[in-house]
């Protein structure tokens, strides 16, 4: 999403960007520590690509409206379900703050509700902009898929606001090993926490690591209905 922001070009070069460190991401080789320059260059390069072509807000929007993207089947279930119970609910990414918000802001607009729920937070990369529109820096430490974690929630306005030094448990779900990591630095047992992994493609060469560091891991791009039965059941 962020390359078609770009234009053709800049799109070919973060295309080339995305291609070389990818694989490294998804290793099953590789160590978390192994991976970590790796990962810091790679968010670098794309973040200072975006302000070399002066990536416009406008520009995402245009992108995000024009794309394909879809939200995984069972996405409005789960969250109406949530909203209506008031549960803080997070989209903690390393991708681009103003991205998932105007994905948030497009899926919403097709609902009665219109716009996100109150209880829905984002905590990601958000892009600062000038008086003309064009993103000129990143606000806030860097996020990318090896340092999802709790230093990057305290403090927040959403730790704030939902008090979750008074909550007791946490469903979390991710997509990569990484994510398996996003309660971490929390005060919180691990019996308290439930993690559920989606392994998209791999399975063969992942699964075990997968079953490591998840509770329970659905495959195959897997709907959120799994996700959506287990709330009904804490719900009863």
């Amino acid at each position: 999403m962020e390359s078609e922001a770009l234009g053709p070009q800049a799109e070919t070069v973060a295309r080339e960007i995305f291609e070389k460190y990818f694989p490294i991401e998804q290793s099953a080789k590789l160590t978390k520590e192994e991976k970590l320059p790796f990962m810091i260059e790679w968010w670098t390069k794309t973040h200072e690509l975006m302000i070399q072509h002066g990536v416009s807000k406008t520009a995402v929007k245009k992108a995000v409206e024009e794309s394909d993207i879809t939200l995984r089947e069972g996405f409005m279930d789960i969250f109406d379900l949530l909203a209506r119970e008031n549960v803080p609910t997070l989209i903690f990414s390393a991708g681009l703050y103003d991205v998932i918000h105007a994905v948030l802001d497009k899926e919403y607009a097709k609902t009665p509700a219109k716009t996100p729920p109150k209880n829905v937070h984002v905590i990601s990369n958000m892009m600062r902009f000038d008086e003309n529109d064009k993103v000129v820096g990143f606000d806030g430490t860097l996020i990318h898929s090896l340092n999802k974690d709790a230093s990057a929630l305290v403090e927040t306005e959403f730790w704030k606001q939902c008090q979750l030094e008074k909550r007791h448990n946490i469903l979390l779900l991710g997509d990569s090993l990484g994510d398996s990591n996003m309660a971490n630095g929390l005060d919180f047992k691990e019996d308290e926490i439930v993690r559920i992994g989606f392994l998209n493609d791999g399975a063969d060469e992942k699964l075990d690591l997968y079953l490591q560091r998840f509770d329970v891991v659905l495959t195959n791009d897997s709907s959120l209905l799994p996700v959506e039965l287990l709330l009904h059941q804490i719900q009863q």
